[in-house]
């Protein structure tokens, strides 16, 4: 697992404090901005009503995970604002909210009862869709990074953040002398607990989930080179680029869940439209267009 340190997204960004979570509630908070919560029960009801994609795509990118989570949390505070003002007991919303509760009633069932068979789609309309949307399956450039991290003085006093910045500039002196053993190094005096047993090595990290300090800093760097410190809100990250990957397209095991996942979605869609059309075939519909209008002019 990428330690955070480096990362532009973290649950630490939503200002979650050890305070906030406590595992002896019966419902542990699991996100804080200011005084509104998510609690670990709230956030697995708004995953279950995800399309299973969704949830996929999640559980894979801590970016759109991060996403989930900030707007679950404005979601459960504009309706805390809502409740607090009765607003749920205003008729027309009453009204709404009932049509809403029809609408999953009738999408769950229609996707029950027209739901595409268990091999559609089949492997050649997934490659031939594959084929023509590589663009659309394009992997970010990727960096290997090993780190060597000085934390930030938790006092934040002038005096011992200088003597921290000075320490980090020692330690990328020493990382680049001729005969320095970077890996060593790391093991010996970062302060980022989990990279530095492995030699500071941080693995492959999407470009997209660095900080924009470190991706314009590594970018810059040639393989195996030693970045100067790299001073950001945590503290001082002295990197060494040990490879990269240019963007390229996934494979097509690697998109395929996306791709069935779509065409069964428009499969579905298709025979839902073809259910309902058959329902209204089974009669003559006769319509008094002027009882509609008379009713969408009461409601101007």
């Amino acid at each position: 697992m990428t330690p955070r340190v480096i990362l532009a997204v973290g649950l630490c960004a939503l200002g979650l404090g050890a305070s906030g979570a406590s595992a002896k509630t019966a419902d542990p908070v699991i996100a804080q901005v200011g005084a509104q919560t998510l609690t670990a029960g709230g956030f697995a009801k708004a995953i279950a009503a995800l399309d299973p994609e969704l949830r996929r795509k999640a559980a894979g990118d801590r970016q759109a995970l991060l996403e989930l989570v900030r707007s679950e949390l404005g979601r459960e505070a504009i309706l805390a604002q809502a409740r607090a003002k009765h607003w749920d007991k205003r008729p027309d919303v009453a009204a709404r909210a009932e049509h809403a509760h029809d609408d999953v009633v009738i999408t769950s069932f229609l996707a029950a009862e027209v739901a595409p068979p268990a091999g559609f789609p089949s492997d050649d309309a997934i490659r031939q869709v594959y084929q023509a949307n590589l663009s659309r399956f394009m992997k970010p450039r990727e960096y290997h990074v090993a780190q060597i991290y000085i934390a930030r003085p938790a006092d934040n006093k002038p005096q011992e953040i200088a003597l921290a910045r000075a320490h980090a500039g020692t330690l990328a002196e020493a990382a680049r002398a001729p005969d320095a053993d970077f890996a060593a190094l790391a093991r010996k005096s970062s302060e980022d607990h989990d990279s530095a047993p492995r030699g500071g090595d941080l693995g492959w990290v999407p470009e997209k989930l660095l900080l924009p300090e470190i991706a314009r800093t590594v970018a810059g760097l040639a393989d195996n080179e030693i970045s100067d410190p790299i001073e950001v809100a945590d503290g001082w990250h002295i990197l060494r680029e040990l490879g990269t990957r240019p963007p390229a397209p996934e494979s097509l095991e690697q998109v395929r869940p996306t791709i069935v996942a779509l065409l069964r979605d428009q499969e579905s869609t298709r025979l839902g439209q073809a259910y309902v059309g058959e329902l209204l075939a089974r009669g003559h519909a006769e319509v008094d267009l002027d009882a509609v209008h008379a009713l969408l002019a009461k409601q101007r």
